[in-house]
């Protein structure tokens, strides 16, 4: 017997509120009995947390523990043979199920230290064995209001001098390896499904020499967990989820966020932080500038239109229909201290505007027509 489940999501891909519809398979080679068929939606949350470091050396412990927990469960029948005589003769047969995910959900994440995982688990019970499978989901949470983000522009100039060996005087001088970089993000918070624009421009390089320099831009993800008796802190390291590579002086990078745990606190311990990592490569040395950046959900209202297509990377409408916010909050500060490297951080500043929400058609022609009643 073969048994399949098939979920009206491609990529196994919901968010909060939607509705999870799909279809169990089976493929009966011989005729039997089957006594019935179930299939569950499972969410399960391991975290991990690491106590006993502050506390006295003969009961100091570095060890790592892990506290697991069910976040959501819920079973159905969708075949049941009570008494038995009922014998499923060779052939194909589909049971259909559906469930409704509540409004609010934990987000769906993977790291080394924890993870909050997803199931649709179909289960068939023969009258002397048990056979069943399971497959992958992926839950997310939409903005539900309007996330307090900067759209700010941020430009950044980072003077290069790389190490010049005193064996070559005559070939190289400090003149010609000075390398200002000038680095240009339209601002350091994003949507999923939004696409990050860096432009890098290496202005003072020698135009002979355009081949010799790698750009490369990264966003990175980088999961904590704390907590435990004495609040200890578990940092992965950070991994990248969308980089892009090019040569020569100038370099225009778009990197699309795809859609990911938003930047804050995930399930109890768990914290997950984005960073904007932008690196140019010459003269055998790697510069590396780091910009922690806001990663936030899609909105509730627009998202639904378009996260059917997301996955086949299409975001252009949602896109433009995000620009027209323009929500300023206050920029991290970078600091960088070396002393080859000089960093200088240009604000441009914005007015004070703020989003307002984007009102149907309907609702705007029920208000004016409101208006000329009371006049």
């Amino acid at each position: 017997m073969q048994i399949k489940v098939d979920v009206d999501s491609p990529e196994g891909m919901y968010f909060a509120g939607d509705k999870i519809s799909g279809v169990v398979s089976i493929n009966v080679d011989i005729p039997e009995t089957l006594k019935v068929i179930t299939v569950s939606l499972r969410g399960v949350a391991k975290i991990a947390f690491r106590e006993g470091i502050m506390v006295p050396f003969f009961l100091a412990s570095n060890n790592v523990y892990y506290d697991q927990q069910t976040v959501i469960s819920r079973e159905i029948i969708v075949f049941a043979n009570a008494s038995m005589c009922q014998i499923m003769e060779k052939g194909s047969y589909t049971f259909s199920f559906s469930f409704l995910l509540p409004n609010s959900m934990v987000t769906s994440f993977s790291a080394s230290h924890g993870h909050v995982t997803y199931h649709i688990e179909a289960v068939v019970r023969k009258r002397f064995f048990t056979q069943r499978i399971r497959r992958e989901l992926r839950i997310y949470q939409f903005n539900e209001d309007t996330p307090q983000l900067s759209y700010r522009p941020l430009s950044v100039e980072k003077v290069i001098l790389p190490r010049i060996s005193c064996f070559f005087p005559l070939f190289f001088t400090r003149h010609d390896a000075r390398a200002r970089c000038q680095i240009h993000i339209p601002r350091i918070s994003f949507y999923a499904g939004e696409v990050i624009q860096v432009n890098i421009s290496l202005p003072d390089y020698q135009a002979t020499n355009t081949k010799s320099a790698t750009m490369i831009s990264e966003l990175l993800q980088e999961f904590s967990f704390q907590g435990g008796l004495y609040n200890q802190r578990i940092v992965e390291p950070r991994k990248a989820i969308v980089s892009e590579k090019t040569q020569g002086i100038n370099a225009n990078h778009q990197l699309v966020v795809p859609i990911c745990p938003r930047t804050g606190p995930l399930y109890r311990r768990a914290r997950v932080n984005y960073y904007l990592s932008v690196r140019v490569v010459m003269m055998c040395r790697n510069y590396e500038l780091i910009l922690p950046v806001t990663i936030s959900g899609p909105l509730n209202d627009m998202s639904r239109k378009w996260k059917s297509h997301y996955s086949h990377s299409s975001v252009g409408e949602f896109t433009t229909s995000i620009d027209a916010l323009n929500i300023p909050e206050a920029v991290p500060e970078v600091d960088e201290e070396s002393d080859e490297v000089a960093m200088m951080l240009e604000i441009e500043e914005t007015p004070d505007i703020f989003a307002t929400a984007i009102m149907d058609s309907t609702h705007l022609d029920n208000l004016e027509a409101k208006e000329e009643d009371s006049e």
